[in-house]
Formats: structure tokens, sequence, C-alpha cells
């Protein structure tokens, strides 16, 4: 009797697969720490290694030495950044501080370290605060523990690995978001609005929100939003005082017009279609999209909540999970880790079986599977199998995965609002 052929893994489940996949970017971001420990090599030198943290702990290093006013200077920045710039670049970018001077507090305290101690510590927080909180918003909303394998599920996500790996701060944008949306579902709407104002830790988060909230006349959201505006900004003011402000409005303008480094062809908004197709096409295309792509998202998230009338919390949150995707999208700076903002929603609709397994399997693996290509496309590049000139439409590719999750959050909420059941 003839044994039928059959391809393997042709009969792997749901499960099976995603296990694969877990696997898969678990021995990625394993060889991707483990080349940095193994050799031996200096944080901060290696790629984007702890590239953010380092700029982080120069700010704190400024901040002790001359004062909160002078943490925007860029050329005392670049005395503390340059020591442990590569030996290999004769000249490098200097790295901004774009934050009101607040949070820059923590910073103080980790420059007392040598840069590697403090990244390590920095990344120990940020897991296990993040690990903490969303199991916490899973147990308030649900009643019981988050399962173990959701957990991994997250801690694997793409999103969150490349906060870790260059030492950023969006975990706490995640947590400052949940909160904002855990409280307004519950209908504690002044503590779900002071919560809010943690996002001017990055105010581009907010251009749609804060409009939202007003037109909507949510009254107590706003208040409480205004509330913890005020104390952070007049923390931030007692700090730096009037010169440091002038200079963080100066640095934040130039932030965005492509004055400092932003990394502009890889983020995930409209504006890094319009670079990358101005490089590889012509300038009027390439801005002609990226305005078209701009009016269309905010037609649609103008639609969405035009047509969420229903009081429902699963509605409220998909309409909270369309407006953060949308701002994704629409905003000036937004680098795919930035996207932590959209965990709460999506672990609240999840958990409301609002939110399909593959759904949250393409929003977590999707991303490290582009980012595999860049690796490996830079790996090929630097051993000049491939040109140099390929590394733009690599960047392109990562950029629009970012933007193509955004679009598909986007207008999968305004789907699932409209359908039937929901009206």
């Amino acid at each position: 009797m003839k044994t039928q052929f059959k391809f393997p893994f042709s009969n792997l489940s749901f499960e099976e697969w995603q296990n694969l996949a877990m696997l898969g970017v678990l021995v990625m971001y394993l060889i991707m720490i483990g080349r940095i420990l193994i050799l031996n090599q200096p944080l901060c030198q290696v790629e984007v290694v702890a590239g953010d943290y380092c700029a982080y702990w120069s700010g704190g290093k400024v901040a002790n030495t001359f004062g909160y006013s002078k943490v925007y200077d860029l050329k005392l920045l670049s005395q503390y950044q340059a020591t442990y710039a590569s030996d290999n670049h004769a000249t490098f970018a200097v790295l901004p501080l774009p934050y009101l001077p607040i949070f820059i507090v923590p910073f103080q305290l980790l420059s007392f370290l040598d840069v590697a101690s403090g990244f390590w510590v920095w990344t120990l927080i940020n897991l296990l605060a993040f690990v903490a909180y969303f199991r916490f918003f899973y147990k308030d909303i649900t009643g019981s523990s988050m399962p173990i394998r959701l957990t991994i599920l997250f801690v694997l996500s793409f999103q969150l690995f490349f906060n870790l790996y260059v030492g950023q701060l969006n975990i706490w944008l995640a947590i400052f978001s949940g909160e904002f949306v855990r409280l307004s579902l519950s209908g504690k709407n002044f503590r779900a609005g002071v919560w809010l104002g943690g996002l001017l830790l990055k105010p581009q988060l907010l251009i749609i929100i804060i409009p939202l909230i007003m037109i909507k006349r949510w009254k107590s959201v706003f208040v409480g939003f205004c509330f913890s505006s005020f104390f952070i900004l007049l923390i931030s003011f007692g700090l730096a005082g009037a010169e440091g402000f002038a200079s963080f409005f100066s640095l934040l303008v130039g932030h965005a017009q492509n004055v400092t480094p932003t990394g502009t062809e890889i983020m995930m908004n409209w504006r890094m279609l319009g670079l990358n197709l101005s490089l590889l096409l012509n300038p009027v295309i390439g801005w002609l999209a990226a305005l078209t792509g701009s009016l269309i998202t905010i037609a649609s998230i103008v639609y969405i909540w035009k047509i969420a009338v229903d009081t429902r919390p699963e509605i409220y949150a998909l309409g909270l999970l369309a407006t953060f995707a949308a701002t994704g999208a629409l905003t000036w700076h937004a680098h795919l880790s930035m996207a932590l903002v959209l965990v709460a929603p999506i672990l609240y609709l999840y958990a409301r079986k609002q939110f399909s397994k593959q759904l949250l399997a393409g929003w977590i693996f999707m991303p490290a599977l582009v980012w595999f290509i860049k690796y490996m496309g830079g790996a090929l590049i630097a051993l000049k199998i491939m040109p140099f000139g390929v590394n733009i439409l690599i960047n392109f590719l990562y950029g629009l995965c970012g933007l193509a999750l955004n679009l598909v959050l986007l207008f999968w909420a305004m789907r699932k609002i409209r359908q039937p059941a929901f009206n």
C-alpha cells in the first residue's frame, strides 16, 4: 500500500501555527540580543541597540550638571553622547530630547549608573511594568486572570520588543492610554481624563482624541485632561523656566521639520508614504498620495464617531481603537513602537470576543516578519551582496507594514460598528 506524501506542517491547527510563529520570533529576538552579549559589543554602538536610552541618559547627565533649561541644547547633549559613539564614525547624529522636563526626571537617577547598567535596569522596569499593568487591566475588565499564553503573545509582539531593544519609553504611553480606556469604559470620566494627560509625553498622539472630546462634549474627560495637563506643564515650567520652555518648543518645531534625526522613512504614517514615494517616483505623486490618504483617514474617523451612537462599551472601545489607529497614520511623528497605545482597546475587545485570534496574530507577528526581512536585507547590504540602494525599498516595506496595520484596524473597526449586531 502506497503511503500518501504529506507536506510538512500541512495538518497544523491555528494554535500550532501560532506556536511555530512564537518560537520563530523568540529565536530572532534571542539572536539579536545574543549577538551583542556574546560579542561583548558596547551598547549604543551596534545598530540601534539602546540608542534612544542613551539619548535619555545624556539628558539626565545634562540636567544634573547644567539644569533642566539646558537639556534641549544639542551641543551639550552631543558632548555626552560622543562618549559612547562608535569609534568607527568620525561624526554622529546627536539625538534630541523632545520631552517636557517632568518626563526627564527618571533619567536623572539612571544617569548615575553607567550607560549599560542603566539600560538593563530601565529595560527590566519597562518589561515588568508592561506585564504587571496589562495583567491588572485584563483582570479588572473580565474578573479573571489573563491567560499565560495571551500574556506571552503580547510580550513577544515586535511593538514591545523594539521598545525594549532601543530603550524607548512608549510602554508608559501604553499604560497612560490603558488607564484612559479602562476608566472611561467604567464611567470614571474625570479620572480617565487625568490619565489622558500623560500622553503629553508625546503630544502628537492627542491630535484626534482632544478635538473628539471637545466635539462630543465629554466635559468630565476634558476637565480631567486639563487638570493633569496643567500640573504637568506647571511642574515642567518650574523645572526648566522660560528659557527651557522656549528651547523645548523650538526643538519640537525642528523635530517636526526633520531638522533633527527622526527616521521619517520608517514611520507608520502618511508622511512616511509621501517621503518614500517622492524618493522612488517623484514628489508630486508622493505628497499627493499622502494628502489623499490623510483626508480619507480624517473622513473615516469622523464617520465612525457619527455612526457610533450605541452606548455599549464595545462600541466605545471600537471607536477608541479606530481613533488611536487613525492617529498613528495621521500624526507627523509616529514609529511602529508607538503602536503600543493600541494594546488596551485591542485587549479589551479580545477579552469581549470582538477581536479575532487571526487579527491579533497578524498585529503581533507581521511587524516581526518585516523586521526579519529588514534585518537580513541590512546584513546582505553590509556584505555587499545587495546594492545599498535597496535599503530604500526595505525601509519603505517596514514603514508600509506599520501604516497598513493602522489602516486595517481603522477600517475593521468601522466595518464592525456598522454591522447589524452593533446597531
